[in-house]
């Protein structure tokens, strides 16, 4: 017999990620709002390499990561948003 679980994401009604601040100084922190607790949230950089992933404990995420200049791809649960980070 098969269990099926199913998650239920309820975050505020957003159908999309929002990071902030954008662009984002390299080697300062940055929010990811509009993911679910439990979502993997990854980081990929212009040429699509995974550079950084976490797991969502709330609706919002903070991600500290040391990245060059550049731009990047933050996914979580089908949904992306673009970052710029500068110097």
């Amino acid at each position: 017999m098969k269990k099926w679980i199913f998650y239920i994401c309820l975050n505020s009604g957003t159908d999309k990620l929002l990071a902030y601040p954008n662009p984002v100084t390299q080697g300062t922190p940055f929010t990811i709002e509009g993911v679910c607790k439990d979502d993997l949230v990854s980081v990929y950089n212009y040429l699509g390499v995974c550079v950084g992933s976490t797991i969502a404990t709330n609706s919002a995420v903070k991600l500290m990561l040391d990245l060059p200049t550049g731009i990047y791809l933050i996914r979580a649960n089908n949904k992306a948003v673009k970052i710029v980070v500068v110097r």
